[in-house]
């Protein structure tokens, strides 16, 4: 666990976007952060930016949560994924959320940082944040992908992906009232179809064909090739959405943080060592902002 101490008169607070595999490059920026002195007094994630968030609130050094990260194999990929033939969506998800229960404390009274996270409600339509109670259950519902993973069912409530309004938690942050400077880390797609609509220029090997037996096999008919696939023009239209429902939570911010992290698809996990490089990248272009706005001079 990292023994580093917050740093400065004011108080950082960081919020953690939503983007699938692409959000492991949160790491780095937070291990730049840490570097630097800079622990967060204050955590909100939506999507992969909770599942990080709560790692680090938690009290994981970044340095650790990397190295669960990069020994992630495809092996682990095809465990959790508890599939649903015929049903509203592909993966159950109690094998993540078992995964999650191996690793994290399961309250948020347990965290050593405040930490939020959100999801949505779709019997209400509203932004959920979660604060207190069951933190596995809380994270589980932020990451509950509509159409891939199950929606968490708690009470009334039917709890699906915080980036289905909130991909970019800064407001949630803000309602926190526990930090002066509020840092966004945006790890979303510009939000359009590549060439070939497919894996890029890359071999994903053992996760390409897990990919492929749970999407769609019209993949492997060239001539279907030239049209997107079902599954592949929802994820980009959701793209498309969280970069327009992300542009306000940027400007909310005092600074933005955006690894480069567009080549990457969201299911490329057993790419964490470059998208964690991306990330330090990125922390390192912004830590001189960052340290602007704390008042804080650089060492």
């Amino acid at each position: 666990m990292s023994g580093m101490f917050s740093r400065g008169p004011r108080r950082l607070g960081v919020a953690l976007g939503g983007g699938s595999a692409r959000g492991l490059a949160h790491i780095g920026v937070l291990r730049v952060l840490a570097g630097a002195g800079l622990i967060p007094s204050a955590i909100a994630g939506t999507s992969m930016g909770s599942i990080v968030g709560a790692f680090a609130a938690a009290g994981y050094s970044m340095g650790e949560l990397e190295q669960i990260a990069v020994e992630l194999d495809v092996r682990d990929m095809v465990s959790f994924a508890d599939l649903r033939p015929g049903r509203a969506s592909l993966i159950n998800g109690e094998k993540v959320e078992a995964w999650l229960r191996e690793w994290l404390p399961p309250t948020f009274a347990e965290l050593k940082l405040p930490f939020v996270c959100v999801s949505v409600d779709l019997r209400t339509g509203t932004v959920v944040r979660h604060a207190e109670g069951d933190l596995i259950k809380a994270v589980r519902a932020s990451c509950s992908i509509p159409g891939v993973f199950t929606p968490v069912v708690r009470g009334d409530e039917v709890l699906v992906d915080g980036g289905v309004l909130e991909p970019l938690p800064v407001s949630t942050l803000k309602a926190m009232h526990a930090s002066d400077v509020q840092v966004a880390v945006t790890v979303g797609r510009l939000g359009v179809l590549r060439p070939g609509f497919g894996f890029g220029d890359r071999e994903r090997s053992g996760v390409q064909r897990l990919w492929n037996s749970l999407v769609d096999q019209e993949q492997k008919d060239k001539d279907k090739e030239k049209e997107p696939r079902g599954l592949q023009t929802l994820n980009v239209s959701l793209q498309v959405m969280q970069r327009e429902l992300e542009r306000p939570a940027m400007e909310m911010a005092d600074v933005v943080v955006a690894p480069d992290v567009a080549a990457f698809d969201g299911h490329e996990f057993l790419e964490a060592e470059r998208l964690i490089a991306l990330g330090e990248q990125a922390g390192e272009n912004a830590l001189p902002a960052v340290l602007r706005r704390l008042g804080v001079s650089p060492r």
